[in-house]
């Protein structure tokens, strides 16, 4: 089965990044579909209704000199315009998308708040993982070696195996497996309330367990466990593992900006050097 990728584009640096984010794991048999999103305005005095016309040709030819550089990376190129969220997130229902890049400014609260909360809304709606790529942090080049993967015991949390397993795949990428047990005794608090926590008594026998099942889809994966803060830990390990993607699920009922403000998902999203795979689980 192909993997079908949806990058929102803007004509910024950072977002772009979120391209390059997406190309170490794409394959030649997957899509990448690109969306610029016109932000819906009243056309002003003076202009002729024309205009509008003018700037979805001038997105059409942005996208066309974007895709010119994936080479043998095949997609749709759309243009849309109105509600930046909204677009995105009805695009990448419509296409069935599996994962949806963009960048995202999230490196401190009010920033979050300036932005609109776009990335916030689309985490919350869009039902399949966003990988976001933070203001500032480093999107690998050449080949991805390793991805780190927290989880936290939960069934939800180890959602996001299944969808990180493709792309490691297509990647050729290691997973590193990461369960953090917070100082309070109380592994990543955001899943407190999750009543199906495994039997985690002995996390180093569960991780291993994990790594031997992705062993034999063809995926090598480490593991490890750690004591004390998880966003500090998660930080830590990705950057002794040189991991160049961060991937973890979230339970985020109200959203980043409300729900996730103090969380380990949201701790980790502000100060990661790399790009993160974020999914919200129910």
């Amino acid at each position: 089965m192909n993997t079908r990728f949806l990058v929102a584009l803007d004509g910024s640096a950072l977002a772009e990044a979120a391209l390059r984010a997406v190309q170490p794991l794409a394959r030649e048999v997957d899509n990448v579909h690109l969306l610029h999103v016109i932000p819906s305005f009243a056309t002003p005095v003076g202009l002729e209704p024309e205009y509008h016309l003018v700037l979805h040709d001038r997105a059409r030819g942005y996208l066309k000199e974007v895709r010119a550089r994936l080479r043998a990376l095949d997609g749709g190129d759309l243009v849309q315009e109105g509600d930046a969220a909204h677009a995105i997130t009805q695009t990448a229902l419509k296409l069935s998308v599996h994962v949806i890049a963009m960048g995202t400014h999230a490196r401190t609260a009010p920033a979050r708040w300036v932005m609109g909360s776009v990335a916030d809304k689309v985490v919350r709606a869009a039902g399949v993982p966003v990988l976001l790529v933070p203001k500032g942090a480093a999107v690998p080049k050449g080949a991805l070696r390793y991805i780190l993967v927290a989880v936290d015991g939960t069934r939800r949390s180890a959602a996001i195996l299944d969808d990180v397993r493709p792309l490691a795949a297509a990647a050729g990428a290691r997973l590193g497996l990461l369960h953090v047990v917070d100082e309070g005794g109380d592994p990543m608090p955001q899943f407190a309330d999750d009543v199906t926590k495994l039997a985690w008594q002995h996390p180093e026998r569960a991780l291993q367990k994990m790594a031997d099942a992705l062993d034999e889809k063809g995926i090598a994966a480490t593991t490890a466990v750690a004591e004390g803060d998880p966003v500090k830990q998660i930080l830590a390990t990705a950057k002794k593992l040189g991991a160049g993607l961060i991937a973890m699920s979230t339970h985020a009922p109200d959203g980043l900006e409300r729900a996730l403000a103090g969380s380990v998902a949201e701790g980790v999203l502000r100060r990661s050097p790399v790009p993160v795979l974020l999914r919200k689980v129910r």
